[in-house]
């Protein structure tokens, strides 16, 4: 009897759990591009294949290079930080708060030749790249430019990469996987057709054709997010609050769980 009551309480307590939800903010205007960053003021951050742009206080900065072809992927730790991946010609360009370069990485020129087709920032100086040709995920230290730290091979076609000071995730076509700052694989968890997700404060959001789902930290399961009104598009995250835009509209949404 103890045994049954006790089961009886655990499917209770699963069933009576609340699922995540999205609660709709607001809805507005929104500049070419895709968002990296949004400051306390409200300001974004974003980027295109031609250029990156940003605001500080009343100030406009932008940054564009026509020698480096397109702008394939960006990412940013701080605003003093701001990297550029240029897949096409295999090189980094790391930008300050106004969009000066701080540094350029050419990978044509250093030894051993890597082919960079992912990027996420790790903290100060600090990167991981994803060499398609080794297979592995690298921390790269953009001044010293010299490699710090390296994951086992991942064989799997790799969708995107996620990181922080602690953690780098990759998502590829079957798993979501978790490494520690040294390269040592913690967590291979199965999340099948998963096309991109993005990094919250203690939880993952991840997205597929039915919608987006939430990842805490403590476990492997992903729930579907609950919206109150459904948008679909690109998505960025900030604390707690989701935006979800497309090429002229961004709508803001506050995530609960």
């Amino acid at each position: 009897m103890k045994f049954i009551y006790f089961l009886l309480l655990l499917s209770n307590s699963i069933w009576s759990s609340n699922p995540p939800k999205a609660i709709f903010v607001n809805s507005f205007e929104k500049s070419k591009g895709q968002l990296l960053a949004v400051d306390l003021e409200g300001n974004f951050t974003t980027y295109s294949e031609q250029n990156v742009r940003t605001n500080i206080g009343h100030q406009s900065f932008k940054y564009g290079s026509l020698n480096t072809g397109i702008i394939s992927q960006a990412d940013q730790f701080t605003p003093l930080q701001t990297a550029l991946l240029f897949r096409d010609f295999n090189q980094l360009i790391v930008l300050d708060d106004r969009l000066s370069e701080l540094a350029k990485i050419d990978f044509n020129a250093l030894l051993p030749f890597r082919d960079v087709s992912h990027i996420a920032m790790a903290g100060s100086n600090q990167i991981w790249i994803f060499d398609a040709l080794s297979q592995t995920l690298q921390k790269f230290d953009f001044f010293q430019q010299n490699v710090l730290a390296a994951t086992i091979r991942i064989t799997e076609p790799v969708r995107t990469i996620q990181s922080n000071t602690t953690y780098c995730w990759a998502l590829t076509v079957n798993n979501l996987w978790q490494f520690n700052s040294q390269g040592g694989l913690i967590k291979k968890m199965d999340m099948p057709n998963f096309q991109n997700f993005i990094l919250g404060d203690g939880f993952i959001i991840l997205c597929n054709p039915n919608g987006y789902f939430l990842l805490q930290k403590s476990s492997e399961k992903p729930q579907k997010i609950i919206f109150d009104k459904m948008f679909s598009g690109s998505f960025f995250l900030q604390g707690q609050t989701l935006y979800i835009y497309d090429e002229k509209t961004i709508h803001e949404y506050l995530i609960t769980f």
